[in-house]
């Protein structure tokens, strides 16, 4: 069966995302184009529309003209549930259980596990809202020795009580606070870890990330950093102008400059070092050629 998957985190993800699967059907890349092939497309196939939270989207644009379609959605928003016709599964935390397991596992504690291990492991299962990518980077955490299990609560709870002081500034028209706390916190020991190592690749990692957060999760093209990188070169290095005006301008800019042009990871041919940087961390980095 063919699978599709369309990104409809916003409007530009989901013109991308029809582009891309009429640049794949060997169209022209526009988002016509994909929505033309998706509606000529006959026998079982499955369109995936993924993230769709926005309360104010129009699912049913997305849905092509054709019947031959099985369409699934994944979203946080709750009222989109009646756009099902054979229902929906709410997707919550793991069991204690498995939970308790997973977080242990990827902190890679060694078995048997006794009492007070147990018992520190289920407090930040609990904690965690037993979230499963929340657990695994807690995991990760302990495992590279950011700190051990009976202290990671700890750090979270300071993470967690930054990010409700900025709150206001991440308003969902939709209840979800819990759980961006309990995730993105987990992120945030990290990254302040990161930080505070104050070493050349942590710094760089944490550049990289901090340009990550500007685009689309997939496929953030390396060649993008690499040309702005060689015209930013060509125009530093080319002669200064004899005109006074041009001269003025040159200073002006000068004095404007930041204290280095793009962080120190795009200064090397090989990138790997920065990205495993940020895969240790469980900060995975979408770095393509």
């Amino acid at each position: 069966m063919a699978v599709f998957t369309i990104y409809a985190a916003s409007r530009e993800t989901i013109v991308d995302s029809f582009c891309r699967i009429g640049s794949l059907a060997g169209l022209e890349p526009t988002e016509n184009a994909g929505r033309h092939f998706l509606s000529q497309l006959t026998g079982p196939w499955l369109l995936i529309i993924d993230n769709a939270d926005d309360p104010t989207l129009n699912l049913r644009s997305l849905y092509p003209s054709g019947q031959a379609a099985h369409i699934l959605v994944t979203t946080r928003n709750p009222d989109f549930r009646q756009e099902g016709t054979l229902g929906y599964l709410e997707l919550g935390g793991l069991n204690e259980e498995d939970a308790l397991l997973l977080l242990l596992t990827k902190a890679d504690v060694p078995t048997p596990w006794d009492v007070p291990t147990r018992e520190s492991a289920s407090s930040i299962t609990k904690a965690l809202g037993y979230l499963a990518l929340a657990l695994i980077q807690a995991g990760n955490c302990i495992y590279r020795r950011i700190c051990n299990l009976g202290e990671y609560l700890h750090l979270h709870s300071a993470a967690r009580s930054t990010m409700q002081k900025k709150k206001s500034s991440m308003a969902h028209e939709f209840d979800e606070s819990d759980i961006i706390e309990a995730v993105y916190s987990t992120f945030d020991v990290s990254l302040e870890f990161l930080l505070k190592r104050r070493t050349g690749r942590s710094q760089d990692a944490s550049d990289l990330l901090k340009i990550f957060s500007f685009f689309h999760f997939e496929r953030i093209p390396l060649q993008m950093f690499l040309r702005a990188f060689e015209a930013r070169r060509k125009n530093l290095e080319r002669p200064p102008s004899n005109g006074f005006a041009s001269m003025l301008v040159d200073k002006i800019l000068k004095r404007l400059e930041p204290p280095k042009l793009l962080p120190e990871f795009l200064r090397f041919e090989d990138k790997r070092q920065t990205n495993s940087e940020l895969l240790s961390q469980s900060l995975s980095s979408s770095l393509s050629r």
